[in-house]
């Protein structure tokens, strides 16, 4: 993104780990590079239907290479090995913000309302930033799985 000084960079692939997709760019064609997603199923923080709604208008807007991965009773945080699933009642829960992203950094609310880059944060904290949220509880089986998915999609793109 031209606002972010990154208008030059181009990466061979992109790996999304339960992403926010409720903020999304409103220029939708990318470099063609692979780009796969990988969601927690009980993300109330990241809520996965947005990515599975983004990942298919960046197939419909050209690229054909946006793959996802939905993981199936796990939450937020699920590559956290370890850890119980917990709610964690001060963890910033952006699942209500959606707002479109310009390449000058301007973001659309969903009213209209027109946020400047550097006013971004704190629109979100006065409008749709909530606390608290599932996390975390991955094991050796998730792991095991995301691993072979990220492998599997990487040598499919001839890595």
């Amino acid at each position: 993104m031209r606002w972010a000084g990154a208008a030059d960079l181009r990466f061979a692939a992109h790996i999304a780990i339960v992403p926010h997709c409720g903020w999304i760019p409103r220029e939708l064609a990318t470099t063609g590079s692979p780009i796969l997603f990988l969601l927690a199923e009980l993300d109330d923080q990241s809520p996965p239907d947005d990515c599975v709604r983004h990942a298919d208008r960046l197939r419909k807007a050209g690229n054909p290479d946006v793959a996802v991965h939905l993981y199936k009773g796990v939450h937020h945080g699920w590559e956290v090995l370890g850890a119980v699933p917990h709610f964690d009642r001060r963890a910033e829960n952006f699942a209500k913000c959606r707002a479109i992203l310009d390449e000058d950094g301007t973001s659309t609310a969903p009213d209209g309302t027109l946020v400047p880059a550097n006013k971004s944060r704190a629109w979100a904290e006065a409008t749709c930033i909530t606390l608290g949220g599932w996390c975390c509880g991955g094991n050796e089986a998730h792991k095991t799985r995301a691993t072979g998915d990220v492998v599997d999609f990487l040598r499919k793109h001839g890595f």
